[in-house]
């Protein structure tokens, strides 16, 4: 009996499978749009042609297709991939939707019920992102990146909780030395912590440069020491054997031991933060050479696009890229303008077209209570590469901190622009007047780039205060030069460049408390931050029309964020 003939869509649907198998992407684009000529509804192609489009972030394009694939054709394999579409888009909503729909053919699929965990976590609904955490262990006894996922949840709300659970998954049999070493990482944290509660201290905000130090854990310390031994032994030259051997040798302020792990860590891996991990003097050394025209190097220049010649007393420094302006920085700057009190801003935009920068100047106006003056910056950073815009905006804006210094010869704050004031930002200011620089810095964090918080930063215009901004700028600049900006190297430069100083040379510290940065939303509290969690939950609207559980900083940033937008209307309207 001869066989059934076979039909053209399906012929040109082979064909762009195998010229897509072998990375012929537009001849496979032509193979399957041709099947769609000769049959509109073929899911198939559609199905394709939005993965290739997902694949090269035409992410608009991509929805379209596979949402019209899934209604012909409601596979797992699609709705997988446009649920990946919607979480690129942020429509985590609707991600979730597609995720339900897979574990409802496909309930034990784990990487997708923690995917949806995941998600939940970042929508701020921790009930039932803790919910299906515990499902995932229940099927997967042996699963330590869900057990120490969990544990964090837990510890916002039961410390004891946290601690057991990590102690009980160090017990279970079969954990091999990496996931020992990955355990005892976030036990020693939890560990400490806990000590520093008992003993009324802050378990985020350290009070003194030896709060950086751990002081109740030698014996997790011992441990970690041992098992990256192991590690060493195990598997000759194991990057994360000497990472932890680096950082044991650091928390316990032996920096010369722990520059030679790091040094090996790069040796014998790609990672970037390992080398630009830097304590020797003559590093150091070659950076007092950067003169400003030396820390430019290579980079865009600055366009005053709104000057003001004098501001009077301490200025908010705002860096921030044209997206972060446009979802952050306005309900930032609302937060400021309702009190009465004059307050002296400069912003400065990192990526602003000039269509973008005309809308700033003109939103601007609005601000009444506000002295304010504008800069931006147009570097051409690769397309599609959101890491490393990230770690330019986050690195850089130091670099243009130190020049803004100079500039204005007054106190800078340079500030993460995701908080919002709860009080007037003038106590902040009179809380540190007699420092050179002000900062939160962190008791009990393992990793030399978390020791000191990057989120709010005063530096005064005096000598050890400017000496010490330039150090960063420099250690920054030296490596953005050498094509290496690691996230995390703005606080890596911050802390380096100060543990470098002669103890006469170094600059005073106001230490920040939970007062004025509060990450649990108090009245009396100066600035109210968000975490990566809570900020993109803010964004998220349907939290509070569905009376779910929100924050007070939400709360608020819905309320700025509705004023915004009615001022949005007002320029539009003319």
């Amino acid at each position: 009996m001869a066989n059934k003939k076979e039909n053209k869509e399906d012929i040109y649907l082979r064909e762009g499978i195998h010229f897509l198998s072998i990375g012929l992407t537009s001849k496979a684009k032509e193979a399957f749009n041709n099947a769609l000529i000769h049959n509109p509804k073929f899911s198939p192609a559609m199905h394709n042609l939005g993965l290739i489009s997902l694949r090269s972030n035409n992410l608009e394009r991509a929805r379209k297709l596979l949402e019209d694939s899934a209604k012909i054709n409601p596979s797992v394999e699609t709705y997988s991939i446009l649920g990946e579409c919607y979480e690129k888009m942020g429509d985590y909503e609707n991600t979730l939707v597609c995720y339900k729909i897979i574990l409802k053919n496909f309930p034990n699929k784990i990487p997708i019920i923690t995917k949806s965990a995941m998600l939940l976590e970042r929508l701020g609904k921790y009930e039932e992102a803790i919910k299906l955490y515990k499902e995932i262990i229940q099927k997967e006894p042996q699963n330590t990146d869900i057990s120490i996922k969990l544990a964090w949840l837990l510890w916002k709300k039961n410390p004891d909780a946290a601690i057991e659970l990590l102690e009980n998954d160090l017990d279970l049999g079969k954990k091999n030395t990496l996931e020992r070493i990955k355990i005892l990482s976030v036990l020693i944290l939890f560990k400490e912590w806990s000590f520093r509660i008992i003993n009324n201290q802050l378990p985020y905000h350290a009070s003194s440069i030896n709060d950086t130090f751990f002081k109740n854990s030698d014996d997790i310390l011992s441990r970690l020491d041992t098992e990256s031994s192991h590690l060493l032994t195990e598997y000759k030259d194991h990057p994360q054997g000497y990472m932890i051997k680096g950082i044991i040798n650091f928390v316990k302020n032996d920096t010369k031991n722990a520059q030679y792990y790091f040094d090996k860590v790069s040796k014998h891996s790609n990672n970037k933060m390992a080398r630009a991990i830097r304590f020797d003097d003559k590093f150091f050394s070659d950076l007092n050479d950067f003169q400003t025209i030396e820390l430019t190097k290579n980079l865009p220049a600055v366009i005053e696009v709104k000057e003001r010649e004098i501001f009077d007393e301490d200025i908010l420094y705002l860096s921030c890229n044209s997206d972060y302006f446009n979802y952050f920085t306005k309900p930032l700057l609302l937060s400021i303008n309702k009190f009465s009190e004059k307050t002296n801003i400069h912003i400065h935009i990192m990526d602003s077209k000039p269509s973008h920068t005309e809308y700033v100047l003109k939103f601007c106006t609005f601000l009444k209570n506000i002295n304010y003056s504008i800069s931006v910056e147009r570097p051409q950073l690769p397309p599609n590469d959101i890491n490393y815009s990230r770690s330019y905006f986050h690195a850089i804006r130091f670099i243009r901190l130190y020049q803004h210094l100079l500039k204005f010869k007054k106190r800078l704050w340079l500030m993460d622009v995701d908080a919002l004031f709860n009080q007037s930002p003038k106590a902040l200011f009179n809380e540190f007047k007699n420092k050179d620089i002000s900062l939160r810095i962190r008791p009990a964090r393992l990793e030399p780039w978390n020791q000191f918080n990057a989120c709010l930063f005063g530096v005064s215009y005096t000598e050890k205060a400017t000496n010490y901004l330039h150090k960063i700028a420099a250690y920054i600049a030296y490596f953005y030069q050498n094509s290496e900006l690691p996230w995390g190297i703005d606080q890596l430069a911050m802390y380096a460049s100060y543990n470098n100083i002669n103890k006469k040379d170094k600059p005073s510290i106001g230490f920040m408390d939970d007062i004025i940065l509060d990450y649990e939303y108090n009245k009396n509290s100066i600035l109210w931050c968000s975490s990566g969690v809570i900020k993109f939950a803010a964004l998220n609207k349907k939290r509070i029309k569905n009376n779910e559980e929100v924050t007070p900083y939400e709360l608020r940033f819905e309320y700025y964020n509705g004023e915004a937008e009615m001022l949005d209307e007002q320029l539009k309207s003319g």
